[in-house]
């Protein structure tokens, strides 16, 4: 039987056609396959994929007058096409890993600076650190920090000057951090 006439089974919709073309190119396209994609099983995967595709498309078949060059053309590109996702999913994936790199450094840096104004406010005198904190933490106004702890406001205003001065001292590398990865 020549390949139009299994063509034409095929086309019938003869499961025949299908295993007398399977036995007389499966391992001819295979071959076209492995020599694109270096890997034998992919090979094997791929012509498979082309056989299945050859009985869903049965019917268009009867119209090829080539079935040969048909089939080599469909497994080279089928070959191709592997190849490209597989680029498209190893860049993918590269930026993926890109992505999560920058996330974790940036998470990292970020605690960095945490940990640093944590050790900076715990260096300040503690009325200082207290009244900072009501201040920046808490959100009191110098008002009710000052009622809250029975000392005049002009206290409170110097006490909060007093960490600030000390804070913008201690933490100026950490700043400067902060900055560069808002400009970054």
């Amino acid at each position: 039987m020549n390949d139009q006439e299994i063509l034409q089974q095929l086309s019938q919709g003869q499961s025949a056609g299908l295993e007398k073309l399977f036995k007389k190119y499966y391992r001819f396209l295979t071959n076209i396959a492995f020599y694109i994609t270096k890997n034998k099983a992919v090979a094997e995967d791929i012509t498979q994929e082309l056989f299945a595709k050859l009985w869903e498309q049965r019917e268009r078949l009867e119209q090829v007058e080539h079935p040969k060059a048909y089939l080599s053309t469909a497994i080279r590109n089928s070959a191709m096409n592997y190849l490209q996702s597989q680029k498209t999913a190893q860049s993918q994936l590269g930026d993926y890993l890109q992505i999560q790199q920058e996330y974790y450094q940036d998470t990292l840096q970020e605690w960095e600076v945490a940990n640093q104004i944590a050790a900076s406010l715990e260096k300040l005198p503690p009325r200082c650190r207290l009244i900072f904190s009501l201040n920046r933490f808490e959100g009191l106004t110098n008002e009710e920090i000052a009622d809250y702890l029975g000392l005049s406001k002009r206290t409170v205003e110097t006490q909060i000057s007093k960490a600030l001065k000390i804070l913008r001292i201690e933490l100026k590398d950490a700043l400067n951090r902060c900055l560069q990865l808002l400009i970054f």
